[in-house]
């Protein structure tokens, strides 16, 4: 698509006429702040529109082929895609992270246990995302939701110091640590700009995509806070998509973002010139390319690996691992569980877990699990003072 910017440099002749139509279209809408001298605005591009109509029918297929996986399959890839979008969102920012850390910090908050990590309030927020319907209404919503995301990792020295955000200036810098821009000043203007930003983003007249993706610009040209905008930001993007696509998409925007990183950042930055005139549209189309290629990832990984569970099981159902039919059954369906963690998941299982997946009960399960570690077929990992277990897969090789 081509954009301001771009046609400046490319066709200055047309530049002020393309300017104009595009933005005196009853297809735009106005804003009413500024990027450099011009007033900001969207326009309908039907190049935009036609990759959303593409990414509502990419929707659809995630959502079969997540349907058609066994539930631990499933549970195991969303707590993945969990740890993939915590990890990117930090590592984006610099935040160093383990993605250990980041499983361990998960296990941790569905046992209830007591809140022992710097993470742990980013994680249990992810956690929570998909339970979480509300909308971000209000400038007090946007804070209350940095407190609770980023606030226990963020340095005292960087603490929001104004009512509700900064009231100093800072600086949005690239991955180069070069200066992209500066964020709007004085507080006054932030919360001006993030209410108009809020108004875009709750109104249901305007398709979803086209809201998160222009909100998504506005908060980071604001840059409200010191330090944790960019986690922020791409939270929210990540609550807004969760209410309309499958649920699976909000937990790989981080991940993409950063695979298309220099793009993203040089469409800020066209974005932020000056000779783009304010038309945010530049945004929208690599925003909406991203989310298309999170989709777009997500199937071809999602059948790659549903490919090759249908290749163990297909060797899984071949095996007799005892004569007694009974056992050789339960066998089976705990080295069918233990498949589907190495293939979908990140980390071998605990017996606890195990249990609750087979529906054995520990001293049943004990019992099994010796008579497949003498077999070999399964292996057995010492961590801490738990056991896990993972499938040994050179006995299921095609």
């Amino acid at each position: 698509m081509d954009n301001m910017f771009k046609l400046y440099f490319k066709n200055k002749n047309e530049y002020n006429n393309i300017y104009e139509n595009r933005y005196n279209s009853e297809n735009t809408i106005h804003f009413h702040f500024k990027i450099e001298n011009d007033y900001a605005f969207y326009y309908y591009h039907n190049e935009i529109m036609n990759i959303i109509y593409n990414i509502n029918k990419l929707d659809k297929e995630v959502s079969n082929i997540l349907n058609m996986l066994p539930s631990i399959a499933r549970e195991e890839y969303k707590k993945r895609s969990l740890i993939d979008e915590i990890f990117f969102t930090n590592e984006i920012e610099g935040v160093v992270s383990t993605r250990k850390e980041i499983s361990e910090v998960i296990d941790d908050i569905k046992s209830k246990a007591k809140e022992k990590n710097r993470i742990h309030s980013l994680v249990h927020k992810y956690l929570m995302l998909n339970t979480n319907d509300d909308n971000i209404m209000n400038l007090e919503d946007i804070r209350k939701t940095y407190d609770e995301l980023v606030l226990a990792e963020i340095d005292k020295e960087d603490y929001p110091d104004g009512v509700l955000f900064r009231k100093d200036l800072v600086y949005v810098k690239g991955r180069t640590e070069k200066i992209l821009h500066t964020g709007v000043y004085p507080e006054e203007k932030i919360n001006s700009i993030l209410l108009e930003g809020l108004n875009i983003l709750n109104d249901d007249n305007i398709d979803l995509l086209v809201r998160v993706a222009i909100f998504h610009y506005i908060f980071s040209f604001v840059h409200p806070f010191y330090d944790g905008n960019g986690r922020t930001d791409r939270y929210i993007s990540s609550l807004y998509l969760k209410k309309y696509y499958n649920s699976i998409i909000s937990y790989r925007l981080s991940l993409t973002i950063k695979e298309s990183i220099n793009n993203y950042y040089e469409a800020f930055k066209m974005t932020n010139s000056k000779y783009n005139k304010g038309d945010i549209t530049t945004f929208v189309f690599e925003f909406v390319n991203i989310v298309k290629t999170a989709f777009e990832k997500t199937i071809n990984y999602l059948s790659q690996k549903r490919a090759l569970l249908d290749e163990k099981k297909n060797l899984l159902d071949e095996l007799t691992v005892v004569k007694e039919e009974k056992i050789n059954n339960e066998l089976k369906k705990i080295l069918y569980i233990l498949m589907q963690v190495d293939i979908f998941g990140e980390y071998p299982i605990n017996r606890v877990n195990l249990s609750n997946a087979t529906n054995l009960s520990l001293p049943t399960l004990n019992k099994l699990l010796a008579i497949l570690e003498e077999k070999e077929l399964i292996i057995k990992i010492k961590e801490s003072k738990a056991f896990l277990y993972s499938i040994n897969t050179e006995k299921f090789k095609g």
